[in-house]
């Protein structure tokens, strides 16, 4: 897989200004994309990183395009088994050949292409530093890429074991039952929806009920309460005319009683003057007289003294 030849250089910080270096990793992160890798290499003796392939294959087809003598970088993406979507490796090749200070600012080198990567948001999920061809044999991948913090959720799938469904089958079968989901969730929605609705609706029905059963016993007690004010004031007015026609009574038995005492006392005066004048007429042998009062012991005496 390899091609034996060595590239000494002096070399920096990495370069990475070429676009299409971001280009290319994100072309490789859009699952809409064929490419599942991208390989930077060095310009010539420069620091300068730029693409020198970009393409669809497996991680044999990846390995064909590495140089046992060069230092490169690659972007690869792996088909999670079951599932949709991928998981991103970052291989670090430093082929057998390399020596001199390119080897010794390999580390750096990887330093600034990680950082490169976490600025613009295309953090994979493993780097793996390969040396030789063993380091990229895929079993030995896939595992690493199992046994990865975050990553044991889901399997990655090897080309032997097979990647099962494609991603366009895979997708449609998502979105098929996502649609489902979705139109199970709306049926949801508008049952919900429909259970509060019927809710609210009882309770505005018994608040209206609970109203109107509230202002018909306000309404019967002011009722109660009108009609006990009339009969309390037609009792009054009654009590008034009966004590006003007893007063009225009163004063004409007595006004009567007064009438009747003058008529008597007229009558009675009648009576005594018509007596009077009857004695005054009366004969003599009819006539009463006193006998004469009997002389007292001093008019005796006087009598009988010489």
């Amino acid at each position: 897989h390899f091609d034996h030849h060595s590239n000494e250089s002096t070399m920096g910080r990495l370069d990475l200004s070429d676009p299409a270096i971001k280009a290319g990793v994100e072309d490789v992160k859009d699952d809409k994309s064929d490419t599942d890798y991208v390989i930077f290499s060095f310009d010539g003796k420069s620091d300068r990183l730029k693409v020198t392939a970009q393409e669809a294959g497996d991680i044999d087809d990846m390995a064909d395009n590495l140089s046992d003598g060069l230092v490169h970088f690659v972007y690869m993406r792996f088909k999670v088994g079951d599932m949709l979507g991928y998981k991103y490796v970052v291989f670090a090749w430093m082929g057998e050949g390399v020596a001199g200070m390119m080897r010794g600012q390999n580390g750096g080198h990887c330093t600034d292409f990680d950082a490169f990567l976490a600025k613009h948001r295309l953090v994979p999920h493993l780097r793996i530093n390969a040396r030789s061809e063993a380091d990229l044999d895929e079993k030995v991948v896939i595992d690493k890429i199992n046994r990865a913090k975050g990553a044991n959720f889901a399997k990655a799938a090897t080309r032997k074991e097979g990647f099962g469904k494609s991603v366009e089958e895979k997708g449609r079968e998502f979105w098929n039952k996502q649609k489902e989901v979705d139109a199970q969730h709306k049926a949801a929605v508008k049952q919900h929806e429909a259970d509060k609705e019927a809710e609210y609706k009882a309770l505005r029905d018994g608040e209206q009920a609970k109203l109107k059963e509230d202002a018909d016993r306000m309404l019967g007690q002011r009722e109660q309460e009108r009609q006990q004010y009339n009969a309390d004031r037609e009792a009054a007015e009654k009590r008034r005319a009966e004590q006003f026609e007893q007063r009225r009574k009163q004063q004409k038995d007595a006004v009567l009683g007064q009438q009747q005492q003058q008529q008597q006392a007229a009558v009675a005066a009648r009576g005594v003057g018509a007596h009077a004048e009857g004695r005054a007429d009366a004969p003599a042998h009819n006539k009463f007289t006193a006998p004469e009062p009997a002389p007292s012991r001093a008019d005796a005496g006087a009598n009988s003294a010489p």
